[in-house]
């Protein structure tokens, strides 16, 4: 016949123990050989203290940790806990107020660790005493406390002499607590060579590893050398359990102009790298891959548009030293060059004086005549005495669309202050869109910039196809 299995008690429940045994020992005056606590069912369970000192301001109680026949690194260890009355005692280590308790104060001592990274039920810089311990803590010093209706404030702090030595044979180091052990457990009992404790140690490690994707999305410029800062509305890391391992997904939005999927793969990086460095030492053959965006909407790619046949296209330069040949064309080509990539045909480039009679003439053979859909000007919006390109290009438009020239000085506004000294004008002529961009070749590389790749959308509207 197999042999029963003993249980034993959590760290928790020992320095919960501890605790009440200290703070009954400074009340009375006395030293104590055993305390009883409630644990979190209810029930109440009687421990033997390995130490109770009573000083006049202060006293100390321990309890030897009996993991029963659990396979645990802090089985046989002494979690020390020491009562100290605040009237006259400034606050020592690292402590947490109890907020429903103003009397008392928890704190974390040698060989207990600290929180150092985000996902861990602890906040960062807390002492490593779980939520469920703290409440033990909390319930049995208020017992002992009630019993004697003290109002005075006390501090306790828990210790782990040899924590420091013991949790580098955890794996607190790589989940964040630096310094010691956790003071953990969340019924009081330690179940024997259950996969708890490893479903446990998985489960924060996948806490920490989320966390840490978070963060890799926000830091992603700092990784990724092309990516620039931008704002992110929204992330989200999951780490979820499937028959071969773990599945990491991240979904990133941002309101924004470019696209947030480098942001996204990052996310899903980070999160892969930080569960394999914690859980490797419980599988050596531990890997990862296949990282890939599964689906994307938003940024720029979203608002292109495709065409059947290229946009039929123009280029006009405006400029009287340019026609006569004094100078040489420059912003026109950048725009010829811009739009390569585009799903244009640019079937002319002409250079025409600054002369609007001429400019006039030669806008609506393009739109009446020649078949054009689209046509860009490029100089004579600015205030000089022959800058006449905007005058005449209102002078042939049967309709306006302020909010190309808009978005054309307000892009270039963010660059250079002149910006806002351009005239340049941007409309319909029947089905004909004529728009005019500044004579500098940086001008009129910002404004397609601008302008693309939601500037084509207006075709699909003026045929009634909306938004």
């Amino acid at each position: 016949m197999a042999k029963r299995l003993r249980s034993g008690y959590t760290t928790g429940a020992c320095a919960a123990a501890a605790a009440k045994g200290a703070t009954q020992a400074l009340l009375s005056g006395q030293a104590l050989a055993t305390v009883e606590i409630p644990l979190p069912d209810a029930s109440r369970v009687e421990f033997a203290l390995c130490r109770c000192v009573v000083a006049e301001q202060w006293a100390l109680a321990s309890v030897v940790k009996d993991a029963g026949d659990d396979l645990d690194v802090t089985n046989g260890a002494e979690i020390v806990a020491t009562a100290r009355r605040l009237d006259n005692h400034r606050i020592t280590g690292n402590c947490v107020p109890v907020k429903n308790d103003k009397r008392l104060i928890i704190c974390g001592g040698q060989g207990v660790g600290t929180v150092t990274k985000p996902g861990l039920a602890v906040p960062v810089g807390e002492p490593a005493i779980n939520p469920v311990p703290r409440r033990m803590i909390q319930e049995a010093v208020t017992e002992a406390l009630d019993q004697e209706n003290v109002t005075d404030r006390f501090e306790i702090v828990i210790s782990v002499p040899a924590g420091e030595e013991l949790a580098k044979k955890t794996l607190n180091q790589r989940l964040g607590i630096v310094s010691g052990l956790s003071i953990l457990g969340t019924t009081g009992i330690v179940h024997p060579v259950s996969a708890a404790a490893w479903t446990a140690t998985i489960e924060a490690s996948m806490a920490v590893a989320r966390a840490a994707g978070i963060l890799a999305a926000k830091h992603c410029s700092d990784l990724i050398v092309f990516c620039h800062p931008i704002p992110l509305d929204w992330i989200e890391v999951r780490l979820e359990e499937h028959d071969q391992g773990i599945r990491v997904s991240a979904e990133v939005r941002s309101v924004w102009k470019t696209g947030v999927e480098v942001e996204a793969i990052t996310a899903v990086t980070g999160a892969l790298l930080n569960a394999y460095d914690m859980l490797k030492p419980l599988d050596q053959n531990l890997s990862f891959g296949e990282i890939r965006v599964v689906k994307k909407k938003g940024g720029k790619s979203d608002f292109s548009d495709r065409f059947p046949t290229p946009v039929k296209t123009a280029i006009l330069v405006m400029s009287d030293s340019t026609h006569a040949g004094k100078r040489e064309d420059k912003s026109g080509k950048v725009i010829a060059a811009f739009l390569t990539n585009q799903p244009v045909a640019v079937d002319c480039y002409e250079i025409l004086p600054d002369d609007r009679e001429a400019i006039i003439a030669r806008l609506k053979k393009l739109a009446d005549e020649e078949g054009f859909q689209l046509v860009f000007t490029t100089g004579g919006t600015g205030l000089g005495p022959r800058d006449v390109t905007p005058e005449a290009t209102i002078a042939v438009l049967d309709r306006t669309v302020p909010g190309i020239a808009l978005a054309i000085r307000q892009h270039g506004k963010e660059r250079t202050p002149y910006a806002m000294l351009s005239r340049g004008e941007a409309g319909l002529r029947g089905e004909c869109l004529i728009i005019n961009l500044p004579g500098s070749s940086k001008g009129a590389l910002e404004s397609m910039q601008a302008l693309f790749p939601g500037l084509l959308h207006i075709f699909p509207m003026m045929q009634g196809k909306g938004h």
